[in-house]
């Protein structure tokens, strides 16, 4: 609470007992108030403030009370007030005798309910003391009643009672009430005393009945004690004052001197003190007046008290208090009147002084002398700041100047007369006269101060003339003083000017001789009169306008009023713009007169004057500034029109179709002023004119004829050309009554003078807009030197009159300025384009075929323009359809112009059409054509014999065509003919036009004519005979073909023609062998294929005579089964002997090899023997070889290659050949990668004398190929050498295993791929296993047959009949990569990249997909990444599809198996694509990836048949996106938690993906999973938990990373609220148990363990501190510490509650960390102990005893009696003393008195036995009928007793 300084009254301090949250019954709210506060000590040792300076410091303290400072031996009191609120009556006790200084009156009484007691506290010490903070403890209790007749007058009476009245305490029993009362905090002062009216204090008093004092009194229930702190002083006055003695130098009577000293206050206390002056006579009764206690409290009783009136002496202050270390000065005056020598004591008064400690004394001595006069004189009369010689001015004083006296004069203004009196005294004891003389005084400076002498009042030097001597006057010049009496003097000044003027005067006294000169100075200042604006500006203002302004005239004097006039002359020329009111007038002292100022301009200029105004006594005139300025509105108005040559011409040229405008008010004053007036002359501005309008008359506008829908806009320009803005209105109407528009056709259309004067329009009674004409804006204002654009729209909607403007008036009205009329006419009518028509019907069409030879439906819409002089224009905005085309274009058609729109329909569908094409003419009207039709089928079909008469006589309607219609020929052998006849029928509804053409080139490859073949019309229902015949020659297939019709466009089957040729067909692959040339003795092999593609087995034989001798075949004879083939071997082998050219051509010969029916085609027929003769053509070439000379250093050719290893493959049989021919070999050896070409040169040396021609052959001109040449001829001149290009381009590589099976080396690229397609053969035969040998072979045999095919020969025949050949080796290498793609993608984000794929061949190609990933992350690079090793790779290669897995750890088992690694980045595409035969294509490869990777991988297509392949390098860079994923707001109070649920999916179907999670920047307050395990293809939910421990926002990024799924951001906003409040525990629980409940908290701090503490705070008295575990609260244990494992959901702190008394008890649990003791939970806890309950039955055997364990459960030694009910039972010992919260055993004893009595055995126990203990190890239970039942009763005295049930 804060407390005032100074606390009025008895102020509030109010103090709040509330209960038990949710229980209002028991909320006990008081009030304390205490009295005044003065002054305090502080809690500083030695060092006191004041109250207020404390109060400050301590004014967040609650409760305390601030008594003040006292004297020793004197009480202090304050008076306190307690309020009650509560409807219970209370109880106070204040400590009584605690404290010896302290007294409590009263310190124990009654509150009646909801009201207020006053306590006095009353502090007094004997000593000097500080009390700083003293603990005082009020005890409140609240107390009931019972017996009481009336409730209301008992609790009155109640209220009433404390110790200090005569009666005890109220004598009513009082029963218990266990509410508890629990304090609150302290509440906001409250001024005011405490216990309400007198008139309620006197009603309570007259209840309370005569109680008597031997009642008992109440019980006292459970309360609360309220602390109050009290501060106090209490010390001995003590002071410091050193002056003992004064004495003032001699003074004359009327004068005055003073002395001042200090006088220090140096106790704790506050000091009081008066001076008391003392005479001569009066020394004697000093110890009477020290004996008496003076505390004067108010001025009068001061004066009387201390001043002593026949003393000229006086002290000032004459009492008063001193705060502590306070210091105050004190004066003594001295004033004498009479003329005497003075004595005096100035004693100080003390009260609480010790008599050892004596007053301060000072003495005084002053003495007076007598003047000859005394001037009596008001300080008025004197100039300021003048002294007398004793340093002090008095009222009789004048001061002195240069030894004169001066006397002041003031005026305030001229020609006022200014009197001045004054007294002159005479105090000896004769009378005398007296004589004023004037004299000039004369100054040097008179000269240099006159120019300054206007503005000085003071009395400084001034300039005298001869006209000063006029301006003073004394009136009394001479006179008689008697003895002891007053003479009055009379001066008068009268000012002429501001100027100061001296007049010195001689006071004389000739019979003491005394001279006494005076200076009389007077002045006038100008009088304070003034207006308070010193000038007006009207600013600008419109001619002829007034505006007003007032201002006043102020009087700041307060002596005498001014009266003012107009000087009349200022207004000059202007009197009749500029008037005044009123123009004189007086102003009052400190008054105002308010003028009013109007100023109307009438012309435009600027008026500037300066009014004067005179004012009486003033010297100058008053000046007022006027300024204003006169302004006109310049609005002209301004129509735009078409530029033209002149304005002369302008005006009479007429309109055309409202392209230009007619408007002029008066036509030959348009004409004189467009030639003469440069203001009216039209403007020009761009491609327009502008044309100003009249203000004066009225403006005439014809806007011609206008189109229906057609829009007329004309523009207005409003100019402004004056200085300010100004506002305008439009308005336009129709004039009622108006004649007919004179401009009804083109040629009326002219300028015009209009027909009748200008009209007041304003006064038409009809004013009616016509809806078809706008204008905007209608309302506005134009800036000075702006314009404002003013549009007038005209669309007519309807023809006729209402949609015409007939004299149409539209007015202009410029605020302040013209108004401009305008009246309008315009007709209106709708184009003239006519359409040749509106609406077409295309009526039945069939539906039509894209490609088809029937043409759509089509139409023409012309479209002509009728207008006579205008132009038409015709857009649509229709777009084609599917079904309907119509191209338009936009169209200008000039008057008689036509054009033409053709209209196509093409039905798509069965159905009805139609469609609505708009025309929109001159881009206002619209035009709409309606278009129709339908959409039919071709119903053509084909019927038998049979299925025709049926039609004809059902008359069926449904044609049967298509598919479902077989015509079958069966098998048929060659030379046989068959002919079906069918009717070709039209079931449509238009003719048919019937194409059967287009099945001719196919049916007749099978030997199927039909008739007719060409273009047939069949109309509707009408029928056309169709033969179809069969005629085969030859074998063929069984076959299967259509028979197509093309009608109407649309080509469909009418039926299925089938059949079959049955014979013998047997092929050769090859025609033509060319075995080259071969080496005499030599040999070449070639193979060759027999095909039987017949029906029958078949038997070959080749005829031997017409092989040759160089030429074998084997075998010669065999068969071939239907469908198989046979292969060949024939060889050339040129004997020795033979040289050149061989060829042949054998025969074969191939006949049936069955005889009998055979079954062809489910049927059987007769077998026709059939042979048939196939030739071959060989051709060969035999070389002899002739040895070269090669060059020393080696066996080398022409090109330096190496023959021998050529050599040894030809082998000779023996020397010379035919001719003596020889050939020279030479070798090329070629190395390039397959697919791609190099070339070499060959020299060829011609030596003879004769011009060669030679011509090249290659044997493999697959792979090589020599220059093109123009005549395929080689020309070698005479004895020269020519250089000859040869190309290798191999389309097959040499090796299919390079480096494992030939010569071919090995790459990296090669070695993947090979592993890669022996993988795939593995899978491909997985179920064919084959011996790894047996594929080494293989593999070896293809390489052996690539390498020939990469080989060849190129011959070159000479004229001398040898020859030169060249052997061509090639070395295809693996193909190099099509192309390097580097691309980067961000993450999950799918990317498509297209990979063109070439097929080299002339047939078509399959090629399989490989996707090969080269590393799981690499770095990009520019070029194609080099390729690793095979053992440095970590790839994945699948066929299409490819996912990506890093690279695993050494330390992870699992890493090594690729398959087990999350699948993240995706890199797919199909598994094969077909190429066309030298064609290309587009292979579509799909990349994602889930996370940051860059990706190397080579995409490899192969052809699995040719194992040929080509393939590509991609790089793929998978880029993090920064922005989040999600942003967040978290909001939770301060340790409490909120969550947020975010779901995050994996995409990959087989693998988990695990994340991991990390804040940036780190916080403590955010706690996530560390780790997140998402299954395959699922989704995983986790929670975002905020826990704030600070009260702060900020922010933090929550990043999810996976190896697998990459990185996810969320944007977290943290805000935090106030925290909530914990909940606390309540225990009820009977004497003498216990209970144990847990305090649950939730651990937020982070570490393997977090050790929190625990402790209990207790309020009250009750609880005794203790160090062990167990809680210091009586009843209540709980751990000191406990251990909190992290992370931990909760944690819990068990609470015992073992009551030790009956009541209610609370406390406070505190948990908090060890580590940051910032973190603390607080929980509060109730215990309610409850009475005892009964315990048992204990049941005892008879002869038998048991144990009973009894617990002292107080916190003292207790004493125990123990008393049973029934005899029979015997209890040991009877009384006991036990320990507190110890434990001893009592033993029980049952002993049956009654004979026979039955028993039976039985153990102790049952529903009580636990915890007792049996004195036998077997007992028994008495049964139910001979059971003794009994009471044993445990007590003590002052506590409840406790009872067990015996049995």
């Amino acid at each position: 609470p804060s407390f005032p300084s100074t606390l009025p009254g008895e102020p509030v301090h109010p103090l709040l007992v509330p209960t038990l949250p949710y229980n209002t019954n028991s909320f006990i709210p008081v009030n304390m108030s205490t009295g005044s506060l003065t002054s305090i000590y502080t809690t500083g040792a030695n060092t006191s403030l004041s109250g207020n300076d404390l109060l400050a410091q301590l004014q967040e303290q609650e409760n305390v009370l601030w008594i003040g400072e006292g004297c020793v031996g004197t009480p202090t009191s304050v008076t306190v007030t307690i309020e009650s609120h509560c409807p219970h009556a209370l109880r106070f006790q204040w400590p009584a005798q605690q404290f010896p200084y302290l007294e409590f009156e009263p310190s124990v009484g009654h509150i009646a309910p909801r009201s207020t007691r006053k306590v006095n506290i009353i502090f007094m010490s004997r000593q000097p003391i500080q009390i700083r903070g003293l603990s005082v403890i009020c005890r409140i209790q609240k107390i009931t009643l019972l017996d009481a007749v009336s409730p209301r007058s008992s609790l009155l009476a109640l209220g009433e009672w404390d110790n200090t009245r005569r009666a005890s305490e109220p004598p009513y029993r009082v029963i218990e009430d266990n509410t508890i009362l629990q304090q609150a905090p302290l509440r906001t002062p409250v001024s005011g005393g405490g216990g309400g009216s007198p008139e309620r204090e006197r009603s309570l008093r007259q209840s309370i009945p005569s109680l008597p004092s031997s009642r008992p009194a109440p019980v006292l229930l459970t309360g609360l004690d309220m602390e109050v702190k009290v501060y106090a002083v209490s010390d001995v006055p003590r002071f410091e004052c050193s002056t003992t003695n004064v004495q003032f130098k001699p003074t004359l009577m009327y004068q005055t001197r003073t002395f001042t000293f200090p006088f220090k206050n140096v106790s704790s206390t506050k000091l009081q003190y008066g001076w008391k002056l003392l005479g001569p006579d009066e020394e004697d009764a000093i110890d009477d007046i020290l004996a008496r206690k003076v505390k004067p409290d108010n001025p009068d009783a001061q004066k009387s008290a201390f001043q002593n009136a026949t003393l000229p002496f006086t002290v000032t202050p004459a009492s008063g208090e001193l705060e502590p270390g306070q210091t105050c000065n004190v004066t003594v005056r001295f004033a004498p009147v009479e003329e005497c020598d003075y004595e005096a004591m100035l004693i100080a008064l003390i009260p609480n002084l010790p008599a050892s400690v004596p007053s301060p004394r000072i003495f005084i001595e002053g003495a007076s002398q007598r003047p000859l006069c005394h001037f009596e004189m008001d300080e008025s009369l004197t100039g300021a700041g003048v002294g007398n010689t004793s340093g002090r001015n008095n009222a009789g004083s004048v001061a002195d100047r240069d030894g004169a006296r001066v006397i002041e004069f003031n005026s305030v203004g001229v020609n006022l007369k200014i009197v001045k009196k004054f007294y002159i005294i005479n105090p000896t004891h004769e009378d005398y006269d007296f004589f004023w003389d004037p004299a000039l005084i004369t100054n040097s400076n008179n000269n240099s101060n006159n120019s300054s002498s206007s503005s000085s009042s003071s009395s400084s030097s001034a300039v005298a003339s001869s006209s000063t001597q006029g301006l003073f006057k004394c009136l009394t010049t001479r006179g008689t003083v008697k003895s002891q009496k007053k003479f009055e003097m009379h001066f008068e000044f009268l000012p002429t000017d501001l100027e100061v003027h001296e007049r010195q005067w001689t006071f004389r006294i000739p019979s003491h001789n005394v001279f006494i000169p005076f200076v009389l100075v007077g002045g006038a200042v100008e009088p304070s009169v003034y207006f308070d604006r010193s000038h007006i500006n009207f600013q600008s203002l419109l001619i002829g306008r007034t505006a007003k302004e007032t201002f006043r005239l102020v009087n700041a004097e307060s002596t005498s009023p001014f009266k003012w006039a107009l000087d009349r002359n200022s207004l000059g020329n202007w009197a009749d713009n500029i008037t005044v009111s009123p123009m004189a007038g007086e102003v009052p002292p400190m008054g105002v007169q308010t003028i009013t100022l109007s100023f109307t301009p009438s012309s435009e200029i600027k008026y500037n004057t300066n009014l004067f105004f005179e004012v009486k006594r003033k010297p100058t005139k008053l000046s007022l500034n006027v300024k204003g300025e006169g302004y006109a509105m310049h609005d002209t108005l301004w129509l735009e029109t078409l530029r033209m040559a002149n304005t002369a011409t302008s005006l009479a040229t007429p309109l055309v179709s409202g392209a230009d405008d007619a408007i002029v008010p008066n036509l030959a004053s348009a004409l004189s002023s467009a030639a003469s007036s440069p203001s009216s002359s039209p403007r020009k501005s761009g491609g327009t004119t502008l044309l100003q309008l009249s203000g004066n008359t009225v403006n005439r506008l014809d806007l011609g004829r206008v189109l229906i829908n057609d829009v007329i806009t004309k523009t207005f320009v409003l100019r402004n050309s004056s200085k300010f803005p100004f506002d305008f209105r439009i308005d336009h109407f129709a004039t009622p009554d108006a004649p007919a528009s004179p401009t009804k056709t083109r040629a009326d259309k002219t300028f015009g003078k209009t027909e009748k004067p200008p009209v007041n329009v304003d006064q038409k009674a009809s004013k009616k807009k016509s809806p078809f004409l706008t204008i905007t804006p209608e309302l506005g204002t134009v800036a000075p030197n702006d314009k404002v654009l003013i549009q007038l729209k005209y669309l007519p909607t309807k023809e006729g009159s209402p949609s015409q403007l007939n004299d149409y008036k539209i007015i202009c009205q410029v605020t302040n300025g013209h108004k401009f009329i305008v009246s309008v006419f315009a007709t209106c009518s709708r184009p003239q384009l006519n359409f040749s028509f509106l609406h077409h019907d295309f009526g039945p069409c069939y539906v039509y075929k894209a490609g088809g030879s029937t043409p759509p439906s089509s139409t023409k819409l012309r479209i002509t323009n009728n207008e006579d002089h205008m132009d038409m224009s015709f857009e649509s905005p229709f777009v084609s359809l599917p079904h309907l085309e119509a191209h338009i274009t936009p169209t200008v058609l000039q008057p008689g112009q036509f054009a033409d729109i053709a209209v196509i329909f093409y039905p798509k569908d069965l159905i009805s059409y139609r469609e609505i094409i708009p025309f929109r003419i001159n881009g206002i009207n619209v035009v709409n054509v309606d278009i129709t039709g339908n959409g039919v089928d071709v119903k053509v079909g084909l019927l038998d014999e049979d299925e025709s008469a049926k039609q004809s006589t059902n008359a069926l309607h449904m044609p049967i065509f298509g598919e479902s219609k077989m015509i079958s020929f069966g098998a048929m052998w060659p030379g046989q003919t068959v002919t079906k006849t069918l009717k070709l029928v039209n079931f449509g509804k238009l003719p048919a036009s019937v194409d059967l053409s287009k099945s001719i080139w196919k049916l007749g490859n099978q030997r199927v004519t039909f008739s007719p073949n060409t273009a047939i019309t069949i109309h509707p229902k009408q029928n056309i005979p169709l033969s179809v015949t069969f005629n085969p020659i030859a074998r063929l297939p069984s076959f299967s073909e259509k028979l197509v019709a093309d009608v109407a466009g649309a080509s469909f089957p009418l039926c299925i023609i089938s059949g079959a040729c049955v014979g013998v067909e047997v092929r050769l692959d090859l025609e033509t062998i060319q075995f080259g040339s071969v080496i005499q003795g030599g040999q070449t092999t070639r193979k060759v294929v027999m095909r039987n593609s017949g029906d029958f087995t078949i038997n070959f034989s080749w005829d031997a005579r017409r092989i040759g001798q160089h030429f074998s075949i084997t075998p010669l004879q065999g068969g071939i089964a239907p469908g198989m083939t046979y292969e060949f071997k024939v060889t050339f082998k040129p004997t020795n002997t033979f040289t050149g050219e061989a060829r042949v051509e054998p025969m074969c010969k191939v006949e049936l090899a069955q005889t009998g029916p055979v079954a062809v085609s489910s049927s059987t027929i007769p077998i026709q023997q059939q042979s048939q003769q196939l030739f071959l053509n060989l051709t060969g070439i035999s070389v002899g070889l002739q040895q070269s000379q090669p060059p020393a250093g080696g066996s080398r050719g022409p090109l330096g290659n190496s023959i021998d290893s050529v050599s040894s493959m030809y082998s000779s049989s023996g020397g010379g050949g035919h001719g003596g021919g020889s050939l020279v070999m030479e070798s090329v050896h070629f190395k390039t990668p397959v697919r791609t070409k190099q070339a070499k040169t060959v020299i060829i040396t011609n030596k003879t004398s004769h011009q060669w021609k030679l011509r090249p052959v290659f044997d493999n001109p697959e792979c090589f190929s020599g220059e093109r040449l123009e005549s395929k001829y080689v020309i070698i001149p005479p004895t020269s050498n020519i250089t000859y290009e040869i190309t290798y381009h191999p389309i097959l590589m040499s090796s299919i295993t390079p480096g494992v099976n030939s010569n071919v080396p090995a790459t990296p690229t090669s070695s993947s791929i090979m592993n890669m397609m022996n993988n795939n053969d593995k899978e491909n035969n997985k179920d064919k296993e084959k011996d790894k040998a047996v594929i080494e072979r293989d593999n070896r045999e293809k390489d052996r047959e690539r390498e020939k095919r990469n080989k060849g020969t190129v011959f070159f025949a000479l004229p001398d009949g040898s020859g030169l050949i060249y052997e061509l080796i090639g070395t295809a290498l693996p193909p190099l990569p099509e192309d390097t793609i580097v691309r980067k993608v961000p993450c999950r984000v799918h990317h498509t990249e297209e990979l063109t794929v070439s097929n080299w061949q002339r047939i078509p190609q399959r090629f399989r997909v490989f996707i090969e990933t080269l590393e799981a992350s690499a770095t990009v690079v520019s070029g194609p990444p080099a390729s690793p090793s095979s053992s440095s790779l970590s790839t994945t290669a699948t066929a299409g599809t490819s996912k990506i897995v890093p690279e695993p750890s050494q330390n992870n088992a699992a890493g090594n198996n690729l398959s087990l690694q999350p699948l993240t980045t995706t890199l797919k595409g199909p598994d094969y694509i077909d190429v066309p035969s030298s064609g290309e294509r587009q292979y579509r490869l799909l990349f994602h990836s889930h996370r940051e990777c860059t990706l190397n991988a080579r995409i490899v297509f192969i052809n699995e048949e040719l194992r040929e392949y080509q393939f590509y390098l991609v790089n793929f860079c998978a880029i993090s996106p920064d922005s989040p994923v999600q942003s967040i707001i978290l909001e939770s109070p301060v340790r409490q938690t909120i969550a947020r649920t975010l779901t995050i999916e994996n995409p990959l179907k087989g693998s988990p993906a695990t994340f991991t999670s990390s804040l940036s920047p780190p916080t403590s307050e955010v706690f996530v999973p560390s780790s997140l395990r998402v299954p395959p293809g699922g989704e995983e939910s986790f929670d975002v938990v905020f826990l704030p421990l600070t009260l702060r926002e900020h922010s933090t990024r929550l990043t999810l990373t996976s190896d697998t799924l990459g990185v996810y951001h969320y944007d977290l906003t943290l805000r935090v609220s106030p925290p909530n409040r914990e909940k606390g525990l309540v225990h009820k629980v009977p004497l003498g148990t216990r209970q144990v409940q847990t305090f649950h908290f939730t651990s937020f701090l982070r570490g393997n363990i977090s050790e929190y503490s625990v402790k209990i705070l207790e309020p009250g008295t009750d609880f005794e501190p203790s160090d062990k575990i167990t809680s210091s609260t009586p009843g209540l244990i709980a751990p000191s510490s406990v251990a909190v494992p992290f992370p931990s959901i909760e944690a819990g702190v068990d609470v015992i509650f073992e009551p030790s008394r009956l009541g209610s008890q609370q406390a406070t649990l505190v948990v908090y960390s060890n580590l940051n003791p910032l973190v603390e939970y607080q929980c509060p806890i109730i215990g309610h102990a409850l009475a005892p309950k009964p315990q048992g039955p204990l049941v005892v055997r008879s002869g038998m005893s048991i144990i009973i364990p009894l617990k002292n459960v107080f916190l003292k030694a207790t004493t125990f009696q123990l008393a049973c009910d029934n005899p029979r039972f015997t209890i040991r010992p009877t009384d006991i003393t036990i320990g507190p919260k110890k434990t001893a055993p009592l033993t029980l004893m049952y002993k049956n008195t009654d004979a026979g009595g039955p028993s039976s055995s039985s153990s102790t126990g049952g529903p009580s036995g636990a915890g007792l203990t049996s004195s036998s190890s077997s007992s028994s239970l008495v049964s139910v009928n001979g059971s003794v039942a009994a009471k044993l009763i445990v007590s003590s005295p002052g506590n409840p007793s406790l009872t067990y049930y015996l049995k």
